[in-house]
């Protein structure tokens, strides 16, 4: 065999280590999440505290983390490393205002953005969504960002807490089915 032949082969076989390489620790990275998820499921079951209340996760959600002042937050394990943002979904306390309010002034501020956005020029989409959970009612303001996430931010009638989530399109109704078992 000549030496450029060698050459090439000696390339070639580095290049096709390196591309295994890369391959599997993408494979690892992409699965870090679902494995981090099934453990989190073995120690805790399906289910979430939040202020009292239960939410049931799917089998790739888990508590990421609760701070002191009883905010959470719920991820997505994401198959996908091309898109930056990660399917999220956050707990949080109302002001004291906020929390006083009735199902109608929720509602009718949440139409008032509504109809704000559509006169303006703004080039956000919203609109209103309601979530029928199992203990209440959740009005919800539907934004697109950016073309890219919707977000969700969710006033659960009766209780002192707001729910936000953020994710791609595809997650939007998978993040309504978590929301509705709210009780």
């Amino acid at each position: 065999m000549s030496k450029p032949a060698r050459y090439l082969s000696l390339w070639i076989c580095v290049f096709v280590a390196a591309l295994i390489i890369v391959f599997l620790l993408v494979d690892y990275a992409r699965n870090s999440e679902f494995r981090t998820a099934d453990a989190w499921h073995k120690a805790h079951g399906n289910i979430v505290l939040v202020g009292g209340h239960k939410l049931s996760l799917f089998q790739d959600w888990w508590e990421k983390s609760e701070d002191d002042g009883g905010k959470f937050l719920v991820v997505k394990a994401s198959s996908d490393l091309t898109h930056i943002s990660q399917s999220g979904i956050t707990v949080d306390r109302k002001g004291v205002e906020e929390s006083k309010r009735s199902e109608d002034e929720i509602r009718k501020t949440l139409e008032s953005f509504v109809d704000s956005d559509k006169k303006g020029n703004d080039l956000t989409q919203s609109s209103l969504v309601v979530v029928k959970a199992v203990s209440t009612n959740m009005y919800c303001l539907k934004t697109l960002l950016g073309g890219k996430d919707i977000e969700l931010r969710c006033d659960v009638v009766g209780v002192p807490i707001i729910i936000k989530s953020i994710g791609p399109p595809e997650t939007e109704k998978e993040i309504e089915r978590i929301l509705s078992t709210f009780d």
